[in-house]
């Protein structure tokens, strides 16, 4: 709504007259009747406002009578005349003198209050204000109180002290007559400017109760008509100014009020009975500045009626019946605005410019500019849409505009594909207007470029913003979404499930649930939940609106269950999955891997054979392709296994699994009897992929193959032939270490060593499965050459990376013991432990520490090693074997119990080799103890529990012998001794029971 013109600002108060006291109260001494008539003469010029004569008669009368006791009367009435002619200057300078000469006078509060009355007409506001104020300070009780009161009010508006001036005439209203309703309409006025309309309302309504007649009546149930429809009190408003529309006689508070009764009309939607009072300006009072102002607001009231066609012609009137108006910008804008709405944008944008250039200045000339804008961006026309945001920026740098300009240049940006200068417009906008409405979408908007250029954490950063600051903003599904897709991308499954579930609790009725469910499905998925993953990816097949994504759905339902190994329920998935898109070659294909799962080789067949056929460009062919070879030599149909693999070959060259389909191919000719060909085959592996996971496999069946034909040389010459011409590749490593682990197995110690030594000087760099330095130590010392072993084992444990490093150096310490350089491999195992406390053979090597200490005397480190080793307990190996040494060390210096003890927590927590040792042990502890009988039973157990392991049987049988001949019975220990003769015939055990049976007489 316009500013309204109003004839008058504000109605001052004014006090024309003074009653002065008679002339008894002033003149005790008498005085001639001349004297008297002449003074009476000059008082009723006065009291009747004839000023210029009776001055003239007031001077006459000073100076014929300059002792007159009057005189005091006279001098305040000559300055009264000249302030009622308006010679406030004069009469300022007269009041004074009055004061200083007449200080005692009836009078002086008369003329202070003129004084103050003058200063306020000479606009010296301050001075007024102070008069006054000495006034009521000086004469509390005067009959001018009141009226000082107004005036202070009144002196104390014009300085700007609202406050203090609404007290003052809240004062005032205390009094009576006439001063009571200017005191209320100024306290009014005073609360409508501060805009406290609620106050302005009550001052006029009880200025209006106290005097309904005032002659200010009729304008203030106008400005109380103002106050209400500034509190949107339409109806009281239209009330109030229609009581005050009759009485108003100025030609323009009369258009004032009827604008105003049309605006309170066109707030409560009475759009007709508004334009009946708009119209009537631009009728009657065509010539004030609210008749453009009108025609623009009957168009207002059409465009609220959504009658477009209406308020386009109301709004083309603003412009042709008012060209010179300021509104006519305004018009243009809005009837342009109206064309657009009614599809005419090409017309709509032509005015959009017109306002934008011939109106530069004007309020709405950066609107038209921004309309501009918004209509070339969405018609595509980019670099159009960027100049007039740009213009906005530049050339209005006060319009409320240039924040959405910013914005939607970095829309222009992001539509054109520009990310980085979005990046900088979002940013921009997020930094220079940090309170406007947009800047949760300027967030979201930037947060949603960062990820898209895998700036994820910054993506997440701005979209957390959003979720946090706007939680009710219609952005904050999509903002949870992008979080979950963002820590997807980082890998943080659990945050992006988090935020998933977010938007499918909070937002079930969001277009973005599919997708949230599809989302939530991956991450269970990457995490390996699949039944969670199940669940999810079902839900989002149903809830997607998306036909990618829930066909997708449907197939990852099947890839869930593929990965639980339900291959039935996976299978059903597959199926459904393939009717709902049964363009997805994925559905076909994993319902024929559900089938060769589960063992269906026939049915899965004509699944993968379907695959070839429909989808023979698609990425799956040529693992179906490879499917149906695996199936048809799983089936023994080593011919259509053959056919597969090479169709595959031939015509997918490139694949990944091409190298897989010739291993394939070579090892269904091996499995045919057809070796020369797996030759072939096997070889074309190593020529065309010789990089590739498949060398080992072909390498093998290249072997094997020959050596079926029992081709050992050609086997070596081939291989060898592929080695010169492949020198330093894997490939030929492989087929070298097959060969030197051939030599080694089949007893070949000196080839084997040969070979890996070669290995080792060829290819020393190569990737290899394990190091043929340590196995090529290892031939030598089944050679025994151990010193030449113990060398190259040396040079394996020194290899830091080298996983056979502690293998190496325990085998040193083993050949140092078996050489009997007991000292020597005493160092070495304590080498190993110090370098690889962390191995899992650190307790067997401790124990082996423990035998070598033993074996060189030393009872007390060899107890330290075992006992160090027998920590790990007995159910471990090391720990097991460590005890029994232990035991058996303790039995030496007769701790039978502790020996006893040991040997027992070994039984019965082990049932191998070690079980057997330890029940021997216990049959030593009696034999020691000369408990023959319960030895013999110890020993017995022995046989009888632990057969499989004839060595502890053997020695058993010894010690039962030697118990029945402890115990005297020679014919027993005899049977025993010829038993283990029999079993032992020339070991060490067989010639100790020989030995024994020539000390008893017998064979």
């Amino acid at each position: 709504m316009p500013r309204l013109p109003a004839p008058i600002s504000r109605l001052v108060f004014v006090i024309i007259a003074l009653s002065l006291p008679g002339p008894a109260l002033f003149a005790q001494t008498p005085v001639s009747r001349r004297e008297a008539d002449d003074y009476t003469f000059a008082r009723r010029l006065y009291d009747q406002g004839d000023y210029d004569l009776a001055e003239r008669q007031l001077r006459d009368f000073l100076t014929r009578y300059p002792a007159s006791p009057r005189r005091a009367d006279v001098r305040f009435m000559l300055a009264d005349c000249d302030f009622n002619r308006g010679r406030y200057a004069t009469a300022l300078e007269q009041f004074e003198r009055f004061r200083i000469e007449f200080g005692a006078s009836p009078h002086d509060d008369d003329a202070l209050f003129r004084i103050g009355q003058c200063l306020f007409r000479l606009a010296r506001y301050q001075q007024a204000a102070d008069a006054f104020s000495r006034l009521l300070l000086a004469y509390p009780s005067s009959n001018l109180r009141y009226e000082a009161e107004m005036f202070l009010g009144e002196a104390r508006f014009e300085l700007g002290q609202l406050e203090a001036a609404a007290r003052s005439y809240e004062q005032a209203a205390q009094g009576s007559g006439k001063v009571v309703a200017h005191a209320l309409y100024s306290l009014g006025w005073v609360r409508q400017k501060q805009g406290n309309y609620e106050e302005a309302i009550s001052a006029y309504q009880r200025m209006l109760q106290n005097d309904p007649s005032s002659a200010l009546a009729s304008q203030a149930r106008f400005k109380l008509g103002e106050c209400l429809y500034q509190q949107k009190r339409y109806q009281e408003a239209v009330s109030s100014l229609s009581q005050a529309l009759p009485r108003l006689s100025d030609p323009q508070l009369r258009a004032n009020a009827n604008y105003l009764l049309g605006e309170s009309y066109r707030a409560l939607r009475q759009f007709a009975r508004a334009r009946t009072y708009y119209q009537t300006i631009t009728s009657e009072y065509r010539s004030t500045s609210l008749a453009p102002h009108s025609q623009y607001a009957i168009g207002l009231t059409y465009v609220d009626e959504r009658n477009l066609q209406e308020a386009q012609r109301a709004f083309a009137e603003v412009t042709s019946k008012f060209p010179e108006s300021a509104i006519v910008p305004n018009a243009e804008f809005r009837r342009a605005i109206v064309l657009k709405d009614l599809g005419n944008r090409s017309e709509a944008e032509r005015i959009f410019a017109l306002v934008a250039t011939r109106y530069p200045s004007s309020d709405v000339a950066d609107d038209a500019l921004y309309e501009l804008g918004v209509l070339a961006y969405n018609r595509m026309a980019y670099e159009e849409a960027e100049r007039s945001f740009r213009k906005i920026t530049y050339d209005y740098p006060g319009s409320d505009l240039r924040p959405q300009a910013t914005y939607m240049m970095g829309e222009i940006a992001l539509a054109r594909g520009a990310s980085d200068s979005a990046e900088v417009y979002y940013s921009r906008f997020i930094g220079s207007y940090p309170t406007h409405s947009l800047l949760p979408n300027a967030f979201f908007q930037r947060g949603s470029t960062r990820f898209k250029q895998g700036r994820y954490q910054l993506a997440i950063d701005d979209l957390t913003q959003v979720v946090r600051r706007w939680t009710s903003h219609a952005l904050v599904p999509d903002a949870y979404f992008l979080i979950a897709e963002s820590r997807y991308a980082l890998g943080d499954y659990a945050g992006a499930a988090a935020n998933y579930q977010l938007v499918i609790d909070r937002y079930a009725q969001s277009a973005l649930v599919g997708q949230a469910y599809y989302g939530l499905g991956w991450c269970a998925f990457k995490t390996r939940d699949w039944a969670k993953a199940a669940r999810a990816f079902e839900r989002a097949k149903t809830l997607a609106t998306d036909p990618q994504i829930k066909s997708d759905a449907a197939v990852r339902i099947g890839d869930s269950y593929y990965n639980q190994a339900n291959f039935t329920r996976a299978l059903a998935a597959y199926r459904e999955a393939s009717e709902i898109n049964n363009s997805d070659p994925r559905a076909v294909y994993y319902a024929a891997q559900s089938l060769f799962q589960t063992g269906r080789l026939r049915e899965a067949i004509p699944l993968y054979e379907r695959v070839t056929r429909r989808f023979a460009e698609s990425d799956l062919a040529d693992d179906a392709w490879y499917m149906i070879g695996w199936s048809r030599l799983r089936m023994d149909d080593y011919a259509g296994a053959i056919d597969a693999y090479r169709h595959l070959v031939l015509h997918y060259p490139s694949s990944e699994k091409a190298p897989e389909a010739q291993l394939g191919l070579g090892d269904a000719y091996y499995n045919s009897g057809r070796f020369s060909d797996a030759i072939t085959a096997y070889d074309d592996v190593l020529r065309r992929w010789p990089n590739s996971e498949q060398v080992q496999g072909a390498v093998t069946g290249l072997w094997d193959s020959y050596l079926r034909q029992g081709k050992i040389d050609e086997a070596i010459e081939r291989t060898e032939r592929f080695i010169q011409a492949n020198p330093r590749k894997p490939a030929s490593a492989s087929l070298l270490m097959k060969r030197a682990d051939w030599f080694y197995s089949a007893g070949r110690y000196e080839d084997a060593a040969q070979t890996y030594r070669r290995i080792a000087d060829e290819f020393e760099g190569v990737p290899l499965p394990t190091s043929p330095v340590f196995w090529e130590a290892s031939a030598l010392a089944q050679l025994g050459r151990r010193d030449q072993a113990i060398a190259r084992f040396r040079v394996v444990s020194l290899e830091p990376d080298n996983p056979l490093a502690p293998d190496a150096l325990e085998r040193i310490g083993d050949l140092q013991r078996e050489a009997g350089a007991l000292q020597a491999a005493v160092s070495s195992y304590q080498e190993y432990g110090r370098r690889f406390p962390n191995s899992s053979k650190r307790l067997a090597v401790l124990a082996k520490l423990g035998d070598a200490q033993r074996d060189l005397g030393n009872e007390a480190a060899a107890e330290q090693a075992y006992r160090a080793a027998a920590q790990a307990g007995p159910a471990s190996a090391a720990g097991a074997q460590a005890s029994l040494s232990l035991a058996e060390l303790m039995l030496k210096r007769g701790g039978y119990d502790q020996a006893r003890r040991l040997a027992d927590s070994v039984l019965v927590s082990r049932s191998d080799e070690s079980a057997a040792r330890a029940q021997f042990i216990l049959g030593e502890i009696a034999f020691a103890q000369r408990k023959f009988e319960d030895a013999r039973l110890a020993y017995m157990r022995v046989k009888l529990i632990y057969s499989s392991f004839p060595d502890w049987v053997a020695r058993a049988q010894i010690r039962i012998a030697d118990c029945y001949r402890e115990m005297g019975n020679r014919a027993a220990a005899r049977d025993s001794y010829r038993e283990v003769l029999n079993t032992h015939p020339s070991d060490s055990l067989g010639t100790r029971a020989r030995r024994q049976l020539e000390l008893l007489g017998g064979r």
